[in-house]
């Protein structure tokens, strides 16, 4: 990436809290199967189509009702970056662009994964 290196090390920081983040969010929806499956599902039993279909949309509902709020979670903690990053920019008198297309560009995500990967380890 092309930043200096405080930049650089901010961003490293960023992805290293957004993957911990990440992880928190995956352990939750984990537990929702744990929960269906240790409140709905017995291995012992012999289920119907209707019954498993039940099951089925309980747990869609709950993962997607877990996933939205997260999801939503996460675009307020991005909009408080951008925040913090606009006081500064204001501080001197300096008027910041988002590029939202740029947001989408495949080969600046590959390159934001690739820095991810090198810094977890």
């Amino acid at each position: 990436m092309e930043l200096s290196e405080h930049h650089y090390q901010n961003v490293v920081n960023f992805l290293k809290f957004s993957r911990y983040r990440r992880g928190t969010q995956l352990r939750a929806v984990d537990s929702n199967f744990e929960d269906c499956l240790a409140s709905r599902v017995a291995l012992d039993e012999t289920y119907t189509g209707d019954e498993v279909d039940e099951i089925l949309r309980d747990l869609n509902g709950v993962v997607r009702a877990d996933v939205e709020s997260e999801l939503l979670d996460s675009n307020h903690t991005n909009c408080l970056l951008l925040r913090q990053l606009f006081k500064q920019a204001e501080k001197w008198h300096l008027k910041l662009n988002i590029d939202t297309a740029e947001l989408e560009n495949k080969a600046l995500l590959d390159e934001v994964a690739k820095l991810e990967d090198t810094s977890a380890n």
